[in-house]
């Protein structure tokens, strides 16, 4: 029997899925022990989602991580003068409201310093800053409850993206230490980004645009209702062409999006983005991963973050993450993230 406290469970509550999976340590390393995800149906039925995820995982964590995304989340990258980690944690609310859009007693904050330096001769350091509304926290809180399990760990999606590539990615990165990598994950209504230098995030953002765009392209240039579309993007077989013609235009608009955002990262860091690695379920269909490569005119590849995870599921569930693996960064992000908290 594995302790409650040996397993990890991290819980992806997205718009239209949610994704469960069960981390147990076995010495320094991490086993898949469960996975499970069920679709939402709507936005009443997010518990009763939960608990299908669940059951059909097979998993009995009762300790999970989950994260908040969406315009309730700011997050920003602001440089102050160097003090020490008691200084900071005392002075963030002061310093954070100038860049917060919002009144600061509405919202749970947090911060991590990632980088020193001087300007003008005067030291100074690059701090993250995170803040998120206390409504939307309790929202998750309420879910995740619901399911019978304890709210440990409330990320953010763009950071739990980054601690499962700085957890399992790092290989896929060789030769390219004097540049940026770039994490791009394409959900349902939106993109999460999660510029990676030096060991830590440096920039992210959401983009408002996703798979339902896709979907939303293939029918109309096919004339298909929903249902009709999700088949063909799982097979697309002899109209694989014509799913990629319907992609070409939502495909260029995320694409500009996301140049916009390597532009002014590489403008504010003086670093180039030298890589591109996709997840997400958006990333998944035929023809996305060539065609922002084209766009973006960087190395742009599909990323598999349960490379170096041993799977300890049955066969049937370890085909389903063989299938599903790039959908998961986000649930193995968080559930990393208990790691500390065993």
């Amino acid at each position: 029997m594995i302790g409650e406290r040996r397993r990890m469970l991290g819980l992806d509550i997205g718009e239209y899925a949610i994704k469960a999976v069960e981390l147990t340590m076995e010495g320094k390393n991490f086993a898949l022990s469960g996975y499970g995800d069920a679709r939402i149906t709507s936005q009443d039925r997010v518990k009763d989602a939960l608990r299908e995820a669940l059951s059909s995982g097979n998993i009995s964590s009762k300790r999970a991580a989950t994260a908040v995304s969406g315009r309730g989340v700011i997050v920003r990258y602001i440089t102050l003068r160097r003090m020490s980690p008691s200084e900071l944690k005392n002075s963030i609310r002061y310093e954070a409201a100038r860049y917060i859009p919002f009144e600061m007693d509405q919202v749970a904050l947090d911060c991590q310093k990632i980088d020193e330096g001087e300007e003008e001769g005067k030291p100074n350091m690059k701090v993250l800053v995170a803040a998120v509304k206390k409504s939307l926290i309790q929202e998750h809180i309420d879910v995740v409850r619901s399911a019978g399990l304890e709210p440990v760990v409330i990320d953010v999606d763009a950071f739990a993206l980054g601690n499962a590539f700085l957890t399992w990615g790092s290989p896929l990165t060789s030769g390219t230490d004097d540049k940026a990598l770039a994490l791009v994950d394409i959900g349902g209504r939106k993109t999460n980004i999660n510029i990676i230098m030096g060991g830590s995030s440096h920039f992210t953002r959401e983009i408002y645009l996703g798979g339902t765009d896709f979907s939303v392209a293939i029918g109309k240039r096919l004339s298909l209702d929903p249902e009709s579309v999700d088949q063909l993007k799982i097979s697309p077989g002899e109209r694989a062409a014509e799913v990629a013609e319907a992609l070409l235009e939502p495909l260029a608009d995320l694409g500009r999006e996301i140049r916009l955002s390597f532009d002014y990262f590489e403008t504010q860091s003086e670093r180039e983005v030298g890589q591109v690695l996709l997840s997400g379920g958006g990333a998944l269909l035929a023809g996305v991963a060539e065609g922002l490569q084209e766009v973006l005119g960087r190395p742009t590849t599909l990323w598999d973050p349960t490379q170096g995870v041993t799977l300890k599921l049955s066969e049937r569930q370890a085909s389903r993450v063989r299938e599903n693996a790039p959908r998961l960064a986000i649930a193995l992000g968080l559930a990393v993230r208990l790691r500390g908290k065993l």
